[in-house]
């Protein structure tokens, strides 16, 4: 599985698990994905196939590495900035007064 051939199959993997990823929104098989395509480049690069599945198990790996635990962090509202009102309002201790 070399070459343009190669290639296909490893973007048809992707795009099978970019609607997995659509499907769950786990943040799993996002990174699976962007390993199938750094594996269809290999391939494309004329890599054996047991090398297609080596680049594709330490980009999977490199990418869940460096990026899941900031897209937990934006995709949580008590800890997104996108929310910086709501996120005050719950830091700060308020007291209640009768006048």
């Amino acid at each position: 599985m070399e070459g343009a051939t190669g290639l296909a199959v490893w973007l048809v993997i992707a795009l099978v698990l970019v609607g997995l990823e659509l499907a769950t929104t786990a943040l799993v098989a996002l990174y699976l994905a962007a390993g199938a395509v750094g594996a269809g480049i290999a391939a494309l690069a004329g890599a054996s196939f047991p090398l297609q599945i080596v680049v594709f198990a330490i980009v999977a790996v490199a990418t869940l590495i460096t990026t899941r635990k900031p897209l937990l962090r934006a995709r949580d509202p008590r800890t997104s900035s996108r929310w910086p009102r709501e996120r005050r309002s719950r830091s700060r201790r308020s007291t209640v007064s009768r006048s």
